[in-house]
């Protein structure tokens, strides 16, 4: 029986992100899965394309709306892969819900503010050139292991080899 996945975009919702049918086409073979677009479960306003003013408003109430909505609708034993801000919604819900079995999150920096991690297995993915990667000391003081990617920025989920090596990692798991 094929297990469920739960998929959380990035900043800039399922609307501008092409680059996730390649992560749904690879999983959906071993994965039920459900994509939510972040922007919705955050109500997050979906008229603007400024980066700074949807960054404003996913940190002043949108991942902690996104992740009552998340609460709200999924209630089963899942796991969860959260893109950017997709993955620190996802890191809030694992360590309320109690059936998210696996958290996998890329370039969600916002998580280096969090100070206690979810019970469940968790793999988290940087890239080396991306700024806002949680320091060397975070990684040790929540006993995470690192996973840092040289030669990667920020975006790098948007990247095809990367998504290819994601989706391989998760078959093995």
């Amino acid at each position: 029986m094929k297990r469920k996945l739960v998929i959380l975009s990035d900043m800039h919702g399922v609307e501008n992100s092409d680059w996730l049918n390649a992560y749904i086409e690879a999983l959906e073979k071993s994965f039920v899965i459900k994509v939510y677009d972040s922007r919705e479960l955050g109500n997050v306003s979906t008229s603007t394309r400024d980066e700074k003013a949807i960054h404003s408003q996913f940190v002043s109430f949108g991942i902690e709306c996104a992740c009552k909505k998340l609460l709200e609708t999924e209630n089963k034993e899942c796991v969860v892969l959260g893109f950017s801000v997709g993955g620190t919604i996802g890191w809030k819900f694992a360590r309320v819900n109690k059936k998210v079995k696996h958290l996998l999150a890329v370039s969600s920096t916002r998580v280096r503010v969090e100070s206690e991690k979810p019970l469940c297995d968790i793999d988290l993915f940087f890239g080396a050139m991306d700024e806002f990667t949680p320091s060397r000391d975070w990684f040790q003081l929540l006993e995470l292991k690192m996973n840092i990617l040289p030669n990667h920025n920020h975006e790098m989920y948007k990247n095809l080899e990367f998504a290819k090596h994601l989706c391989d990692f998760m078959f093995r798991k």
